[in-house]
C-alpha cells in the first residue's frame, strides 16, 4: 500500500508536469534539445525553452528503439557507446513495448514509474527494519535521482532502487536475488558495478570464497554487453577519472556557476548550486565521521560507492546538481541509512541541500511555461 500511494504521487507529479509545462505532451519528458533532430520515426517535440540543448532522456529513448544497435540509431546519440551499455531500462522499455518504435515513450515512462514503485516498496522495508514507519520509505521519492528521473527520465532511479533491493535481501538472503540485482545494476550504468563489488568483498571477508566466485560472475552479462556494445558503436567515451581524491568537486567549487546569466533570481540559483556542492561534500565528510563497519552490506557499500565521489572529476558530472546529484545517488542514500541506523540526522542534510537547487528548476520551468508570450 505505502510503494502504490508514493507510485501515485509521482504519476500526478508527472501529469501535472505534462500538462503545465509540455501542454499535454508526454514526450516533453524526455527533454527532448531544441537543436536535436532525432530520427523522423522516433518522433519527439523538441523543447521550446530558448537555447535549451535537451537531457540524457532524449538519448535513452532512441537506445530503447534501437536496442541492439541494427537500426543505425546510433549516429542520433550523443556517446552511443557509454548510452547503450546503459541498456537496463532501455531494454525494459523496448520488451514492454514489444519492440514497437512508437509504443516505447509509454513504455519508458511506465518502466521509470514502475522502478519508483519497487524503490518505494523496499525503501518501506528497510525503514520498517530499522524501527521506522514504512512510510519512511517514500523518501525514495526525495532522492536526486528519483527526481530527475521524474523530470528527465534518466536511468539513475533504476540503480537507487537496485541498491535497495539488495540491502533489503541482505547478504544471507537469496544468493539468486542478489545475482539478479548486481547483474541489473551492472547493467544500468558503470557505477552500477560497484554493488557487485561490495556484495564480492563482505564474501571474501566473511572467507566464503566460492559464494564469492559466484556473485562476482553476476558481472559477466555486462561485461558481455559492453563487448558487443563496443564492436557496435564509435569508442566515444572518454576519461572520467583521476587520482586525485575529490578532484572534481573541489575544482567546481572554484569554478563560476554554468547558471545562465539572464535567469531570473540568478543569485539566489548560484547559492543552490554551492549549497548543493557543500551537500556533497558534507556526505563525504559524514562517512569519516561515521566510519560504517565493514561488517555488514550496508557499510561495505557506502564505502565503495565513496570511490567515484573521490575519483571521478569530468566536469560534466560536475557540472550541475541535476548530473552529480542523481549519478551518485547510491553514495547519498547510504549515508543517509547510516545516519537512520544511528539515529543521526545530519545524515539527511546532503540529499536536503543537492535537492533544493533542482526544485527551484522545477519551479522556474513552470514559471517559464506559464509566463505570458
Amino acid at each position: 500500500m505505502v510503494a502504490s500511494a508514493f507510485l501515485a504521487v509521482a504519476f500526478v507529479w508527472m501529469l501535472l508536469a505534462v500538462q503545465i509545462r509540455y501542454q499535454g505532451d508526454w514526450t516533453g519528458l524526455f527533454h527532448i534539445g531544441g537543436g536535436i533532430a532525432p530520427p523522423a520515426e522516433a518522433g519527439g517535440t523538441p523543447s521550446t525553452l530558448r537555447g535549451d540543448d535537451g537531457y540524457d532522456g532524449q538519448f535513452y529513448r532512441l537506445v530503447a528503439r534501437d536496442p541492439f544497435l541494427t537500426r543505425g540509431y546510433a549516429r542520433y546519440v550523443d556517446s552511443p557507446e557509454m548510452r547503450w551499455q546503459r541498456i537496463l531500462v532501455p531494454a525494459l522499455a523496448w520488451e514492454l513495448a514489444l519492440g514497437r518504435s512508437g509504443w516505447v515513450d509509454g513504455a519508458y515512462i511506465a518502466v521509470i514509474l514502475g522502478w519508483v514503485f519497487a524503490g518505494s516498496f523496499w525503501g518501506a522495508t528497510l525503514a520498517r527494519g530499522m524501527g521506522y514507519p514504512a512510510w519512511m520509505g517514500g523518501g525514495f521519492l526525495l532522492l536526486p535521482a528519483t527526481l530527475a528521473a521524474l523530470d528527465r527520465m534518466t536511468v539513475d532511479v533504476a540503480l537507487a532502487a537496485l541498491l535497495l533491493g539488495a540491502l533489503c535481501v541482505g547478504e544471507d538472503g537469496s544468493e539468486k536475488r542478489l545475482w539478479l540485482l548486481a547483474a541489473g545494476a551492472a547493467l544500468c550504468r558503470e557505477t552500477g558495478t560497484l554493488l557487485a563489488v561490495a556484495l564480492v568483498a563482505r564474501a571474501l571477508m566473511r572467507r566464503r570464497f566460492a559464494l564469492a566466485a559466484r556473485l562476482a560472475s553476476s558481472l559477466a552479462p555486462a561485461a558481455a554487453w559492453f563487448w558487443y556494445v563496443r564492436l557496435n558503436t564509435p569508442r566515444t567515451q572518454e576519461n572520467y577519472l583521476s587520482w586525485i581524491p575529490l578532484e572534481g568537486l573541489l575544482r567546481r567549487f572554484l569554478h563560476e556557476s554554468h547558471v545562465a546569466p539572464d535567469m531570473p533570481l540568478r543569485e539566489l540559483h548560484v547559492l543552490l548550486e554551492y549549497l548543493a556542492l557543500s551537500g556533497a561534500l558534507l556526505a563525504v565528510l559524514l562517512i569519516i565521521q561515521y566510519r560504517p563497519g565493514l561488517n555488514s552490506l550496508q557499510g561495505t557499500a557506502a564505502w565503495c560507492f565513496l570511490l567515484p565521489v573521490l575519483f571521478v572529476n569530468h566536469a560534466g558530472v560536475w557540472s550541475e546538481p541535476f548530473a552529480y546529484g542523481r549519478t551518485l545517488t547510491p553514495f547519498w542514500l547510504l549515508i543517509a541509512l547510516e545516519s537512520a541506523r544511528l539515529r543521526r540526522w545530519t545524515g539527511l542534510l546532503p540529499i536536503a541541500l543537492i535537492d533544493l537547487p533542482l526544485m527551484a528548476q522545477f519551479v522556474y520551468y513552470v514559471a517559464a511555461f506559464l509566463k505570458p508570450a
